[in-house]
């Protein structure tokens, strides 16, 4: 029995800027226990697989799994849902397939012999349906700009903590952070990946753990970025509260915040001196 082939779909180590050389034609073993390891270089030829190697970085359920042929990001289920409990330095075996220029697991195992179901091998998650309509209910992670917090759960995030969020994504080898945004669910951030690559983050309001990296089909590299920490605290200093939203638009710094007065703003400011050049209301 070999291992099922479709159509050829983008390589996932070559989303993460590793090469893919000298590799062998994965095939299953004749004993129906374990399929044979396939290579990661060669993902891209394969659906229901597994796939072994060590774990080089995690955020929540996310996490990087490396072989000699190349690395790919593997999602296990959101962290609102379940805790993997994967960390990094861990060797793996991952049963599941892959989802764009990523791998979606069904199955961990660890070399001790440790074994997780992330999901059923076939169907939808489980983390579909009831399950997360109970979620969003529970634990939006989302602003509520417009309503005070009326129902179970923990109080819903309104604002960022852009000094946290800079050394977290420092911390995880992110630079050159061009947007930040925080949505009714997560908070989305652009910037250039520890590989060199312009991806788009989802990363979680709360505690800021990283949960997807996409590529970023725009992979311009932006002439300016954001200093975050820095970013914090002279908005601090001058009294600016609840940030929401911060990005760089034609050559300027906009960043959406609540002034003293507790009224919205809209602010420009200088990237190289942050000097703010504007404020308007944010009606």
């Amino acid at each position: 029995m070999t291992a099922r082939t479709t159509r050829r779909r983008p390589i996932a180590a070559a989303t993460f800027g590793a090469a893919a050389l000298g590799l062998i034609a994965a095939t299953l073993p004749a004993a129906p226990a374990r399929a044979l390891d396939t290579p990661i270089g060669q993902l891209d030829q394969y659906r229901d697989i597994t796939i072994s190697g060590t774990v080089s970085g995690v955020w929540g359920n996310d996490f990087v799994l490396e072989d000699p042929s190349g690395k790919v990001l593997v999602h296990a289920g959101p962290h609102w849902y379940h805790d993997v409990g994967v960390k990094e330095g861990d060797r793996l075996t991952v049963t599941g397939r892959v989802d764009g220029p990523n791998f979606e697991a069904s199955t961990i195992t660890w070399d001790d012999g440790r074994s997780f179901t992330v999901r059923p091998a076939d169907g939808p998650p489980p983390w579909g349906g009831k399950e997360r309509e109970k979620a969003e209910r529970d634990r939006d992670h989302g602003p509520r700009h417009d309503r005070a917090h009326d129902g179970p759960g923990p109080r819903p995030v309104a604002e960022l903590d852009l000094r946290v969020l800079g050394e977290r994504l420092a911390a995880a080898g992110y630079t050159r952070i061009t947007d930040v945004d925080l949505e009714r669910r997560h908070i989305s951030a652009e910037a250039v990946s520890r590989d060199g690559l312009q991806v788009e983050l989802h990363i979680d309001p709360r505690g800021y753990d990283i949960i997807r990296e996409r590529r970023d089909e725009d992979d311009r590299r932006p002439d300016i970025a954001l200093d975050l920490p820095a970013l914090a605290g002279m908005l601090s200093d001058r009294g600016y509260a609840t940030i929401t939203d911060v990005s760089i638009d034609d050559g300027l710094i906009e960043v959406d915040a609540v002034a003293r007065g507790n009224q919205r703003v809209e602010l420009e400011i200088d990237p190289l001196t942050l000097n703010i050049l504007r404020e308007r209301r944010d009606d």
